[in-house]
């Protein structure tokens, strides 16, 4: 349904020691399209999906991740310990992240946490596409789909968010 809307990529991936692990995919219909291969890794510290993955992680593993040297992929990388800390609070405040061409030039992506039964952030749902398309417009359209189509995955897993409780 993602796809169906949007016209653009969806990357579910889960949490693998300090890596963003892809395990599934469904591709944009466009003839554009961003392709990160099945079982393919990533850094966690600028992707949306990695940022989501880690920003729900207890203090020790978010505070271990901030200790491990941070690569420069592109001028929007960010790698100071002290601002990603803070934009990692502030995912798990807001419950998603934006990623503004950070691992990639010209790609864009919005992630939401995928919760299992017990609550736990067990995988990172996330649309992606080139940044023609996903504009900063569009940004604010995709954000609520990207989240309903995280919680409806996490319901189908048994989530029970707490104003349902």
């Amino acid at each position: 349904e993602l796809v169906d809307v949007t016209r653009e990529c969806a990357h579910m991936a889960v949490l693998v020691g300090s890596k963003v692990w892809y395990i599934d995919k469904i591709a944009s219909p466009q003839p554009l399209k961003v392709d990160h291969p099945i079982c393919s890794l990533a850094p966690l510290h600028c992707t949306a999906n990695g940022k989501v993955l880690l920003a729900f992680q207890p203090n020790e593993v978010i505070e271990e991740a901030l200790r491990a040297p941070r690569a420069r992929y592109t001028e929007n990388t960010i790698v100071d310990p002290a601002v990603l800390r803070s934009q990692l609070a502030e995912i798990r405040q807001a419950g998603y992240c934006i990623e503004r061409e950070e691992f990639i030039a010209d790609i864009r992506r919005i992630a939401a946490p995928v919760f299992d039964f017990n609550g736990t952030v067990i995988a990172a749902i996330a649309v992606v596409g080139p940044s023609a398309r996903i504009t900063e417009g569009q940004i604010e359209a995709l954000v609520p789909l990207t989240l309903r189509t995280a919680e409806s995955i996490s319901r189908s897993l048994g989530h029970k968010p707490y104003k349902d409780a």
